[in-house]
């Protein structure tokens, strides 16, 4: 049995290292290395998710395209008439048959921007001589610029394309005799033939009496035109109010 004093001896050795004085140290290292860890963590998770938001929203595989809002109609006027003007269809700043006195012209729409023509000139000499006999044919000292004898304007039959229309509205000098009443709604309305055009266009026109005004519509349509020109006519004659 081992003496008690070499017992106690060996338990009281000698250490062979001093104390660990850095392993708190340590610990306490780590514990700020895992904060800042779970912060950057933290930090990073919400970048992800406000750039997500920023990302332009995908449904099965396509970008979200937000459609442009649908064109308006605009309001033209003249002589205290008013008219309601679907989008693709222009209003001159001119009258295109500034020759007409009764009826004289109130609106000229197209689908396509038109000009009022250039004035003729006209030698005074040749067309009135002092017999008072014009020696010329009347044509040729006209500045009348009209395509035909129904009045259409030359510039319009030029300037409308085979799948456009022409609208010409006009109002009369001190009223028209007897022309029918102005119809509840233009769709439906037959209105008569005008004058032959080249290039296959159709001109149609008539005669209404709106309260105490009488006006003149003219309608062209080109060859191809479709059956929504005529719709937009008869939506702008509806809105045409006095």
């Amino acid at each position: 049995m081992p003496d008690i004093s070499s017992v106690l001896e060996r338990a009281a050795a000698t250490p062979t290292r001093g104390p660990d004085v850095e392993r708190p140290l340590r610990r306490r290292r780590r514990r700020r290395i895992a904060a800042a860890t779970s912060a950057a963590c933290v930090m990073l998770a919400g970048i992800a998710v406000l750039a997500s938001a920023l990302q332009p929203q995908h449904r099965s595989g396509r970008v979200q395209v937000v459609p442009p809002p649908p064109a308006v109609s605009s309001t033209a006027t003249s002589h205290g008439a008013a008219i309601e003007v679907p989008p693709g269809w222009h209003v001159t700043t001119k009258p295109l048959a500034p020759w007409l006195y009764s009826p004289f012209e109130l609106f000229s729409i197209a689908t396509t921007p038109l000009e009022q023509a250039p004035p003729l000139t006209v030698d005074p000499q040749r067309c009135t001589p002092p017999t008072g006999q014009v020696l010329l044919p009347a044509a040729d000292c006209n500045t009348n610029q009209a395509a035909c004898p129904s009045e259409i304007p030359q510039v319009a039959v030029d300037g409308i394309a085979p799948d456009g229309a022409y609208l010409w509205i006009g109002e009369w000098r001190g009223g028209l005799y007897q022309p029918g009443l102005r119809p509840p709604t233009f769709d439906g309305v037959t209105l008569h033939d005008l004058c032959a055009l080249p290039r296959g266009l159709e001109a149609y026109g008539g005669a209404y009496r709106d309260g105490t005004t009488d006006f003149e519509v003219t309608m062209m349509f080109g060859p191809d035109a479709p059956p929504a020109r005529r719709a937009d006519i008869n939506r702008m004659l509806d809105s045409l109010r006095f």
